[in-house]
């Protein structure tokens, strides 16, 4: 039984332990949402559950995705809507009107989570992606709203990815999202293809890696 996510087979040289969250940043159509789920799937056990915030496409998708990959129960695996998902209400899914709401995202989340506490399971939380969050609100409010998530997930032994697209914000942006999280992915594509790395947010930079054919 693994606690934390063991995601050496997705990206080379990345464990998130218990309480650590993980930033993945990349340019637009690089695949950050698919690696993003590939993530939170990784070692999955009995022990494990799922939420998963979802602010540019119906959550339905990738709760689907994640239980294809995860063979997990529904009721493990929580999602909150931001994008009107045409799948409509179900059980395990919360929405609110809007990305910016940011209020009902975090109210959704700890009944979600303490939920998931109280069945006896671990939590991995996604967000996927900040970066459509922030054209709709101000800077201060998303980074207390990180702040909050990341925190409670340091405090409570779970573990996270979030998503931003590196290009829509400007450097200072990224390096002050960056200083929440325990570590920081990075995935690009070029004429080799698409690959990885890890950049440890105290400074270290690993070696880029080519994503196998079924991460892309």
């Amino acid at each position: 039984m693994t606690e934390g996510i063991d995601a050496t087979d997705v990206v080379p040289g990345l464990t998130v332990d218990p309480g650590q969250t993980v930033l993945l940043t990349g340019p637009p159509m690089t695949g950050k949402r698919s690696l993003a789920l590939d993530l939170l799937s990784a070692s999955f056990d009995a022990d494990d559950a799922a939420l998963l915030v979802s602010t540019m496409r119906p959550v339905s998708e990738s709760l689907s995705a994640l239980q294809s990959a995860t063979g997990a129960a529904p009721t493990r695996l929580r999602g909150i809507d931001c994008a009107r998902d045409p799948a409509g209400e179900q059980p395990n899914v919360s929405s609110v009107s809007s990305p910016s709401d940011l209020t009902g995202i975090g109210m959704h989340a700890d009944r979600h989570l303490g939920e998931l506490a109280d069945a006896g399971y671990r939590s991995r939380i996604g967000v996927v992606s900040i970066s459509t969050i922030l054209p709709l609100t101000e800077f201060r409010p998303v980074y207390r709203f990180l702040h909050v998530l990341t925190g409670r997930t340091a405090a409570t032994g779970g573990t996270g990815v979030f998503v931003l697209d590196s290009e829509a914000h400007d450097d200072r942006v990224v390096a002050a999202f960056t200083s929440l999280f325990d570590s920081r992915v990075e995935i690009r594509d070029d004429e080799a293809g698409r690959s990885v790395r890890v950049l440890d947010t105290g400074g270290e930079t690993g070696e880029w890696h080519s994503l196998a054919a079924s991460e892309q």
